[in-house]
Protein backbone atom coordinates (compact mmCIF):
# COMPACT_ATOMS: atom_id res chain seq x y z
CA UNK A 1 0.00 0.00 0.00
CA UNK A 2 1.47 3.32 -1.03
CA UNK A 3 0.21 6.52 0.52
CA UNK A 4 -0.08 9.34 -2.00
CA UNK A 5 -2.35 12.30 -2.57
CA UNK A 6 -4.18 12.10 0.74
CA UNK A 7 -5.67 15.26 2.17
CA UNK A 8 -5.84 15.97 5.89
CA UNK A 9 -9.14 14.14 6.37
CA UNK A 10 -7.85 11.00 4.64
CA UNK A 11 -4.59 11.03 6.55
CA UNK A 12 -6.51 11.56 9.78
CA UNK A 13 -8.33 8.27 9.19
CA UNK A 14 -5.08 6.47 8.37
CA UNK A 15 -3.39 7.90 11.47
CA UNK A 16 -6.22 6.66 13.69
CA UNK A 17 -6.02 3.20 12.09
CA UNK A 18 -2.25 3.19 12.61
CA UNK A 19 -2.66 4.11 16.27
CA UNK A 20 -5.34 1.45 16.75
CA UNK A 21 -2.80 -1.09 15.56
CA UNK A 22 0.37 0.20 17.22
CA UNK A 23 -0.60 2.16 20.34
CA UNK A 24 -4.35 2.20 21.03
CA UNK A 25 -3.87 3.76 24.48
CA UNK A 26 -2.70 7.01 22.82
CA UNK A 27 -6.03 7.48 21.03
CA UNK A 28 -7.27 8.95 24.33
CA UNK A 29 -5.07 11.99 23.51
CA UNK A 30 -7.07 12.73 20.36
CA UNK A 31 -4.34 12.84 17.68
CA UNK A 32 -4.96 15.43 14.93
CA UNK A 33 -3.10 15.74 11.64
CA UNK A 34 -1.87 19.26 10.97
CA UNK A 35 0.50 18.74 8.05
CA UNK A 36 0.75 16.24 5.20
CA UNK A 37 3.74 16.05 2.91
CA UNK A 38 5.07 13.47 0.48
CA UNK A 39 7.05 11.42 3.01
CA UNK A 40 5.78 12.49 6.43
CA UNK A 41 2.68 13.35 8.40
CA UNK A 42 2.74 15.91 11.18
CA UNK A 43 0.27 15.56 14.02
CA UNK A 44 -0.37 16.72 17.53
CA UNK A 45 -2.04 15.22 20.56
CA UNK A 46 -3.86 16.65 23.55
CA UNK A 47 -1.53 17.13 26.55
CA UNK A 48 1.54 17.04 24.29
CA UNK A 49 3.28 20.35 23.72
CA UNK A 50 5.16 19.47 20.59
CA UNK A 51 4.80 18.38 17.02
CA UNK A 52 5.02 14.70 16.25
CA UNK A 53 6.07 13.33 12.89
CA UNK A 54 5.46 9.92 11.40
CA UNK A 55 6.68 8.65 8.06
CA UNK A 56 4.12 7.58 5.51
CA UNK A 57 6.01 4.31 5.09
CA UNK A 58 5.51 3.48 8.79
CA UNK A 59 1.76 4.03 8.45
CA UNK A 60 1.66 2.04 5.23
CA UNK A 61 3.61 -0.91 6.69
CA UNK A 62 1.40 -1.08 9.77
CA UNK A 63 -1.80 -0.95 7.72
CA UNK A 64 -0.62 -3.69 5.36
CA UNK A 65 -0.52 -6.01 8.37
CA UNK A 66 -4.23 -5.39 8.99
CA UNK A 67 -5.22 -7.36 5.90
Amino acid sequence: MEIKNYEHSGMQVLLVLYMLKKCPEKLAYNPKVFYVEEKNVGFGMHKHYGRLWLSNSSISNALMCLN
